[in-house]
């Protein structure tokens, strides 16, 4: 199908979903309790219906025939892991990381984007598409922004890609110019930030790198913003540990909250199998089985009897 069938497909509200139901959220609050600290936190659910969920399926595929290059972004698409967000602070050689790490993390990422804003960003990669300006605001608005927040909805199948696609036209392609001026390297992983540099980078250095976040309508979540010398140690980053000498691991931290996922999977209480996986790949993606200690180990034995259960429950 060619990308003007596809906008007017897109489009044509009528030819999504099941005859017999409307595409919608079922929203819901639930307590998310933490399986170690056991804190408690309310957050509001947003499980989108069989019609939902074909809507998001046709709108993944049209953005991702946008074919728009992503360099900065590391994350929720085919290959992407939090591991190889890492391995891309590396020097020149691979053999050790750079020595200079700021980490900085955007707050209320979906709900702050700007339905206006997303519009432009998808009428700036596809031109052809001005034309049809508000029929997408009006698609987007049904189908993609939350009624409540007025930002993208938290849980639904599309909204990491336009979340992406967003950031790379208001983040980070303003970010990689000032990272070449600044001789950094930048990574997004979502709306975790992540700059490293074999120089220290100074306040003047984050504050114009904040500067472009807080342009694009985002705030900073400033309690979350790290500076690290991996000198003086190791540095966590979305759950992988790195060394100055280019070993990365899987820290202590994050290896006891895999444990409590599983340990509450195994209780049946709704832990997305998806999320599990997700955790053990990176695992087996750093350590492997073969080289596992006692308490990767351990984990390697619940994740098996985990999938086990599994497969016959």
């Amino acid at each position: 199908m060619g990308v003007r069938n596809m906008n007017d497909a897109l489009f044509d509200i009528g030819a999504f979903g099941h005859r017999s139901e409307a595409p919608l959220f079922h929203k819901r609050w639930i307590n998310d309790i933490n399986p170690l600290s056991g804190h408690n936190k309310r957050r509001l659910i947003c499980a989108p219906n069989q019609a939902m969920r074909d809507v998001h399926a046709k709108t993944i595929r049209w953005l991702r025939s946008l074919r728009v290059a992503m360099p900065s972004a590391t994350a929720c698409r085919l290959g992407d892991s939090a591991y190889r967000n890492v391995l891309r602070h590396k020097k020149g050689t691979g053999r050790s990381f750079n020595r200079y790490f700021f980490l900085m993390d955007i707050d209320s990422a979906y709900p702050s984007v700007k339905i206006g804003r997303m519009v432009d960003v998808l009428v700036a990669l596809k031109p052809d598409l001005e034309e049809r300006r508000f029929a997408l605001w009006v698609f987007l608005a049904r189908h993609c922004f939350d009624d409540q927040t007025g930002g993208l909805v938290t849980g639904a199948p599309a909204s990491p890609d336009l979340f992406n696609l967003y950031c790379e036209v208001e983040i980070d392609r303003p970010m990689r110019v000032l990272c070449a001026r600044y001789g950094l390297t930048y990574t997004r992983y979502l709306d975790d930030l992540t700059f490293s540099s074999a120089s220290p980078i100074g306040k003047k250095k984050r504050r114009a790198l904040s500067d472009i976040v807080l342009r694009a309508e985002f705030r900073v979540s400033h309690k979350k913003a790290r500076v690290y010398d991996l000198r003086k140690g190791p540095v966590v980053i979305n759950g992988m540990g790195v060394q100055l000498h280019g070993k990365v691991f899987v820290p202590r931290r994050t290896l006891d909250h895999i444990r409590g996922l599983l340990h509450v999977a195994s209780n049946e209480s709704g832990v997305s199998a998806s999320v599990i996986h997700g955790k053990m790949s990176l695992l087996k993606a750093v350590t492997g089985r073969r080289g596992a200690n006692r308490t990767e180990e351990k984990v390697f034995e619940a994740y098996e009897r985990f999938r086990k259960s599994s497969r016959t429950s």
